[in-house]
């Protein structure tokens, strides 16, 4: 059978006559590929949620949502098959496109088979490289009406299609790499935890290379046999203490008597952090990948840092340059976060062409003060001064991220300005101070506007 008679059939028998056009561009873009032999591993992922759910978690429609997510680092796809096989209990109602870039998939709900096909094609490199986590596409369930505690459905990877089609991931390196993909993925279940079972603390992990995690075990007063499929990723000791290593996933299984339970561990050496916190965060090896995320952006988050000599930051990815101090500024949406990282880099080994020592900044004697996410101007640090320039509200002859926290306190709760802030505030000119302003200081401070104030178009 050709792939365009198979999409046909795919249509008549599933009533897909939406999603038919979208199928065969994304087919005939894979199978005009060129046949290549399979490439060595990579960091290309895909893994499913592993759903546990109380009873009482259930909602009255017995819709359960799993959602499967794309890991890469730079490497996505330009074009892929696969399937996801699911316990036969389980009734399909939908599949969510996700929002990783350019992977809206076709997908067939084969009624023969407790299984989906998916085909999906992207237009170039750019579009579809992938950095970090991505949702991909949610599984929408329903759950048999006889569900119980105590009960597991299987939700896998299937790598054999319909009339002997085989799985394809032609990824932005231009070569077949399915057989990484299938290494490298996590398969995922819906679970209804029985309330007097042995249960561990949490099914999956992501761990840092080099940290530590405790898993703990309940309702069990016997000793449990704790291991790892792949020690030299991620081990666990007879405690239940898991031990990341090096980058990659493992399993780790805990037989508690007649019950065996698992943990998917996923090490990386991608760090993220959230931008609130107190504590600063250290950039200790260059290798490492540091991430800041924002809690929950409503659109475009913008990002600077207060020493780009130290740390650079683009999309809340850091760069330590070198050892010191800096203060990351993150805001969206007029809310400002400000996170203190600190870079203190190893000193490299020195060569035989060297004739100075190398020396780095001290980190105990920078001059920068820490700025939290907590700055409370208070009515002295706005209204003490006389003279202030455009966009500089409390006065210190220079406009920064403070300016901007000020004025976002007073947008926001009512924080008070005088007159010569109030003027400063205003870098639009337009008589009116509002977000407009902020963002303008805002941008301005990151220097993506060249002055202030900005003169208002005639």
């Amino acid at each position: 059978m050709s792939l365009v008679d198979w999409g046909r059939l795919v249509m008549k028998k599933t009533g897909m006559g939406r999603w038919f056009s979208l199928l065969m561009t994304s087919v005939i873009a894979i199978g005009s590929m060129p046949a290549v032999p399979a490439a060595s591993a990579n960091s290309t992922a895909l893994n499913i949620a592993k759903v546990q759910l109380e009873p009482s978690e259930i909602n009255a429609e017995r819709t359960v949502t799993v959602d499967v997510q794309i890991e890469g680092n730079e490497e996505g796809f330009l074009a892929a098959e696969f399937g996801i096989v699911y316990d036969s209990r389980l009734t399909l109602d939908s599949v969510v496109q996700g929002t990783a870039l350019a992977n809206l998939f076709a997908y067939a709900d084969n009624p023969d088979s407790d299984y989906i096909w998916f085909s999906g094609a992207a237009g170039s490199k750019s579009a579809s490289a992938t950095k970090g986590r991505q949702p991909m596409m949610s599984l929408v369930f329903t759950l048999p009406e006889d569900y119980a505690a105590g009960d597991s459905y299987y939700i896998g990877y299937t790598w054999d299609g319909l009339d002997g089609k085989q799985a394809y991931w032609y990824s932005d390196k231009r070569v077949n790499d399915i057989d990484s993909v299938s290494g490298h993925s996590i398969t995922g279940s819906i679970s209804i935890p029985d309330p007097d079972a042995p249960q561990i603390s949490a099914s999956s992990l992501r761990m840092n290379q080099g940290e530590t995690a405790q898993l703990e075990l309940t309702n069990f007063t016997g000793t449990p046999l704790w291991y790892s499929d792949r020690g030299s990723i991620a081990d666990v000791d007879n405690e239940g203490c898991v031990s990341a290593y090096s980058p990659g996933t493992a399993t780790v299984y805990c037989i508690a008597g007649t019950v065996m339970l698992t943990c998917d561990v996923t090490v990386t050496k991608e760090y993220y952090y959230s931008v609130i916190g107190d504590s600063s965060i250290m950039l200790t090896d260059p290798e490492n990948e540091v991430y800041l995320e924002y809690p929950s952006p409503q659109g475009t988050v913008v990002w600077m840092s207060t020493q780009s000599g130290i740390v650079k930051v683009v999309n809340g990815k850091l760069t330590g340059i070198k050892n010191g101090v800096a203060q990351i500024v993150a805001t969206c949406n007029n809310v400002t976060y400000v996170r203190q990282v600190i870079v203190n880099f190893p000193d490299p080994e020195p060569t035989e062409d060297e004739t100075l020592p190398f020396t780095t900044e001290p980190i105990a004697e920078t001059v920068v003060p820490p700025v939290t996410d907590h700055v409370e101007p208070t009515v002295a640090s706005v209204t003490d001064k006389t003279e202030y320039s455009s966009g500089d509200l409390n006065g210190d002859n220079k406009v920064g991220i403070l300016d901007v926290i000020i004025l976002n306190q007073n947008l926001m709760i009512g924080s008070p300005l005088d007159e010569g802030a109030k003027d400063a505030a205003d870098v639009l000119e337009d008589g009116v101070i509002n977000e407009a302003d902020s963002l303008t200081i805002l941008k301005y401070v990151v220097e993506l506007i060249p002055s202030l104030p900005v003169k208002p178009s005639a």
